[in-house]
């Protein structure tokens, strides 16, 4: 069985007006904690922390990606 999961943390600044917290995105040199089960209890906690805001960049998108059976790269297109 393939299973999947997303692990959330508090906002960043860029984040704030959006929502009350967001996934986590790991580092690269962070990703083998995954693979790695006698870290996870020692080592994962200081990246489950929020993504820095000066490295992201936030625009409107339609309300269509609100409606589950809607599919596409037109959804992650800018809207005015």
């Amino acid at each position: 069985m393939i299973s999947a999961c997303i692990i959330t943390t508090e906002h960043n600044a860029l984040m704030a007006g959006i929502h009350n917290h967001m996934p986590v995105n790991l580092p690269k040199e962070s990703r083998g904690l995954w693979t790695d089960p006698s870290a996870l209890t020692r080592e994962v906690q200081p990246v489950l922390v929020p993504y820095p805001a000066d490295l992201m960049a936030a625009h409107p998108l339609s309300s269509a990606v609100c409606i589950v059976s809607n599919d596409g790269p037109e959804l992650i297109l800018p809207v005015a």
